[in-house]
């Protein structure tokens, strides 16, 4: 990554620095550009295509990560590159009322979901994340998906993205990795409070019962019996976990899909999430503060393994204004791991799965990690 203010600088040093550590030329790169270097991003991604070849997919952001170093409202310049020879860069259409359509189309490559990985970055004001999503796990059962939405400087139509030798406006551009190549973890950095509980009333997104009492009784009882901190979290950041899969007869903190509490109805006792619930869904209470975040993140990277590299897509609530410290997640992988070649970028909406399909999140760190062969 280069933190240069001058866009020629930047890309000269991030050039430089991927072609000692490869010792050749990519077959594919990914990069991440600030948006202080928009009025640039053209001759940026000339020279990318001049000088690296290979494939390339990338967007502009608020922030960047490269290595350990999370770059946030300034000038940066970060690169993921690698030699791997099934790597396929697309690019995806989609608005209201229209089916998903990709540029190549995803039937045409994708033959074993189950063993593949789509990296994703949006644009998002011209591309509906949560319908795409959907969709793709309709059209591709079990395909994981990961990414993020780019958080751009100002409103529609100032996110640009690179696909290959173009540079868009809107939509979406993605890499579809096979092989097994990708591991995927996410932290949501929430904590349980409480016990499981079935939602016994409830329509759309609002809940108005669960194990028989109205969901405010449920939250005033729990609210009793927790520590003056958990108090205080709970009256600024409380949100609610729904089980992904009820199939499982024991839950841990991956199996819950975390959604914000966005209102309380005083007179009926009822909660509001940002998510469609069912009568018979088992939720749990949840709580976030930047020791859970951390916390939460440190458990999962167990599961990383022997990574080489990695994407990261963290919210762009958590950095400095959650940890209060910069460089918090980015940091913490090449801590853990050992890991210096990660890229990646603070985002607006981050995209990873939880059980056995993918999702938009908010507060989450979401790691694509590079193991079997990809250098």
């Amino acid at each position: 990554m280069s933190s240069h203010p001058d866009a020629a600088m930047a890309v000269g040093e991030v050039i430089g620095d991927v072609l000692e550590r490869l010792g050749e030329r990519p077959d594919i790169s990914v990069a991440f550009i600030s948006n202080e270097h928009l009025g640039s991003v053209h001759n940026i991604h000339a020279a990318l295509r001049e000088l690296l070849g290979g494939s390339l997919i990338g967007t502009t952001s608020s922030s960047i990560i490269g290595g350990a170093k999370e770059v946030e409202q300034a000038p940066a310049l970060s690169i993921w590159s690698a030699t791997i020879d099934d790597a396929t860069p697309l690019k995806f259409s989609k608005t209201g009322g229209q089916h998903l359509t990709s540029d190549p189309p995803t039937s045409e490559l994708i033959s074993d979901p189950t063993s593949s990985t789509l990296i994703l970055l949006a644009d998002p004001h011209s591309f509906p994340v949560d319908d795409a999503l959907v969709e793709l796990e309709r059209l591709h059962p079990g395909l994981t998906v990961i990414g993020g939405i780019s958080s751009p400087s100002k409103g529609p139509g100032t996110v640009r993205m690179l696909f290959d030798d173009a540079v868009v406006a809107e939509g979406a551009v993605g890499l579809l990795v096979g092989q097994d190549r990708v591991l995927s973890v996410v932290s949501q950095g929430c904590r349980p409070i409480g016990v499981p509980m079935t939602i016994t009333a409830c329509e759309g997104n609002r809940i108005d019962s669960m194990a028989g009492k109205t969901a405010r009784e449920q939250l005033e009882q729990l609210f009793g019996d927790l520590t003056g901190h958990d108090q205080r979290l709970v009256n600024s950041s409380l949100h609610l976990g729904r089980v992904v899969d009820e199939r499982k007869s024991t839950l841990d903190r991956g199996d819950f899909l975390i959604r914000p509490i966005i209102d309380v109805d005083l007179p009926t006792g009822s909660l509001v999430i940002s998510d469609k619930v069912e009568v018979g869904d088992t939720v749990q209470f949840q709580i976030r503060d930047a020791a859970s975040a951390g916390e939460d993140l440190r458990l999962n990277l167990w599961n990383a393994g022997q990574a080489q590299s990695a994407l990261l897509f963290s919210g762009n609530g958590r950095g400095v204004s959650l940890f209060e410290e910069f460089d918090h997640d980015a940091a913490t992988i090449n801590e853990r791991l050992g890991i210096g070649a990660v890229a990646g970028m603070l985002c607006a909406g981050e995209i990873g799965p939880v059980g056995d399909r993918s999702y938009v999140h908010g507060f989450t760190a979401a790691m694509a990690f590079f193991v079997g062969g990809a250098r």
